[in-house]
This record gives C-alpha cells, sequence and structure tokens, in this order.
C-alpha cells in the first residue's frame, strides 16, 4: 500500500498515540493535499488531523469520498471552506473485459469473498456473468434470459453501481431487500477503482 501511495508523489505519514502505538496513517501531496486519511476508529480523526496542522502549519487540503462519512463529519468542524468536485461521465462499450480487469485488481489489493453475479443490462439485451474464485476474477456476456438474473438494471445504472463513487447501498434504493449473499458480493466488490479519480487518476 506504501509503494502504491508512493506512486502518486505522497508521503505517507503514520499517526501514533501517546503510547507510540499505531492509530491512522494519513498520505500528504507535495502541494499539502492530504489524500487518505484512516485511522484506527472515529475517535482519532480529529486528533490526528489537529497534530497534522499544526506540525504543517501551512493552509491543508482534505480530499473525502462521498462514503467516509465520519471523516467528513468530523473534518466540517474545523474546515474554513470546502467544495464538491463533480464525477466524471463514463461509457463502457465491452463491458466483460472493463469488468474482469478492475474486479482483477481488486482481488489482487485484498481479499475478497468468492461468488458469482448474474446482472442483466435491460437496454443492452445482454446478462453479465461476474465471478471470483481463489482470487480469479471472470466476466462472460450472454444473451438476456439465459438464466435467472441476480439484478436487472440499465448500463447507465450498471455504471453508476459498479464505479461508484458511492457504495451500491447509496446507488440501488432497493439494496436491503436482495438476498444477503447477493448483499455480501456487493458491498464487498464495490465500487471498483475507477471510482477513485483523486488518489490514482484511473
Amino acid at each position: 500500500m506504501q509503494q502504491i501511495m508512493l506512486s502518486w508523489g505522497c508521503d505517507v505519514f503514520l499517526a501514533e498515540n501517546e503510547q507510540h502505538e499505531p492509530v491512522g496513517c494519513f498520505a500528504v501531496t507535495d502541494k499539502g493535499q492530504v489524500n487518505e486519511l484512516l485511522t484506527a476508529s472515529p475517535d482519532y480523526i480529529l486528533p490526528v488531523a489537529a497534530a497534522w496542522i499544526r506540525e504543517y502549519d501551512k493552509a491543508i487540503e482534505w480530499v473525502c469520498l462521498p462514503w467516509q462519512t465520519d471523516l467528513i463529519t468530523q473534518l466540517a468542524q474545523i474546515a474554513e471552506r470546502w467544495r464538491q468536485v463533480p464525477t466524471c461521465n463514463l461509457q463502457v462499450l465491452d463491458w466483460p473485459p472493463v469488468i474482469e480487469a478492475f474486479l482483477q485488481y481488486v482481488a489482487n489489493t485484498r481479499q475478497l469473498k468468492d461468488g458469482r453475479l448474474c446482472i442483466e443490462l435491460s437496454d443492452l439485451g445482454i446478462q453479465l456473468v461476474w465471478s471470483l474464485q481463489n482470487g480469479t476474477a471472470r466476466c462472460g456476456q450472454h444473451p438476456a434470459g439465459r438464466e435467472k438474473p441476480q439484478l436487472a438494471m440499465t448500463s447507465a445504472l450498471l455504471i453508476r453501481l459498479a464505479f461508484g463513487p458511492l457504495p451500491p447501498h447509496f446507488t440501488l434504493p432497493d439494496a436491503g431487500s436482495l438476498p444477503q449473499d447477493v448483499q455480501q458480493l456487493l458491498r464487498d466488490w464495490l465500487p471498483l477503482p475507477m471510482a477513485w479519480p483523486i488518489q490514482d487518476n484511473v
């Protein structure tokens, strides 16, 4: 993880408590922008942020992703101003290799649940079968109706679901009524890293 952050041109810092135990880490660009702030619990967010503000002693810009509600709520207490950056528009022309590549990337960076999802795209008349087995990702494409899909939607909604930036339960209004195994896979697999444009410039 440190090598990835360094490849973004960031310096990585470790935050410790008074007992010199690690409680968080953060990545800072050469312009003072904090692109990542991770803590062992939300209770450490403000203390870590305050410690860095005292250390850096210059204007600091913090980057928060939409689902980092604890981070946003706490930094809002000390921020002088804020701005919202719009997401980009995407169009996927060949779904299987795109899904397979990004799902494999995530599987290479952290442990994911094995499983299988069949998603039918009504506007394209196709089904996409996502699978992950022993760390190997696959995505196949079939004509609509070949099997009973676990999810059915348009390709525009799948772009928002697959690539974020919001987590699945914010994108799908009825996510809570889906079978538990489907909910678990969605939470574990998504969003895929095209939702991280500031950090890795996808």
